[in-house]
């Protein structure tokens, strides 16, 4: 049998683990936001410099494909926020099973989070904003 500290010791190691995955989904999140941008700019920076709005459309592509890979981040952050909530309020006695599984999802469906804040309040303007631009290119062609 091992001595409370060491078990005290081992389930802030899990919980470590927890905060790791969770910190990881938090981060591909953000780099996807990055990548958004970069691709969505590029594109449509040649659609402006060529006045060809059609080429533009190609960007509403890579806006959409980001949105829907932040969103699955985010789902998983929050499943693995379940998983995190739970084993911190566990009874600290016992040995932890040290399972990184993230939780089920029915409390963290996919279009929940696809309709949250997080992800509409980047992705939303985005789309506004090519679309102006686009709009603008559409006016000025020949």
């Amino acid at each position: 049998m091992l001595e409370p500290e060491k078990i005290a010791d081992l389930r802030v190691k899990h919980l470590e683990m927890l905060q790791a995955a969770i910190s990881r989904m938090a981060t591909q999140s953000a780099a996807s936001k990055g990548y958004c941008i970069t691709l969505t700019t590029a594109l449509l920076g040649l659609a402006v410099a060529n006045k060809l709005p059609k080429l533009g459309v190609l960007t509403f592509a890579p806006i959409l494909a980001f949105a829907l890979l932040d969103t699955q981040y985010l789902r998983l952050e929050r499943r693995f926020r379940a998983v995190f909530e739970r084993v911190a309020g566990e009874d600290w006695s016992g040995m932890p099973n040290f399972n990184l599984k993230p939780a089920p999802s029915a409390d963290h469906g996919y279009w929940a989070c696809f309709l949250s804040w997080s992800i509409m309040v980047f992705y939303l303007p985005l789309t506004a904003g090519v679309t102006a631009i686009l709009t603008l290119i559409k006016a000025m062609a020949p």
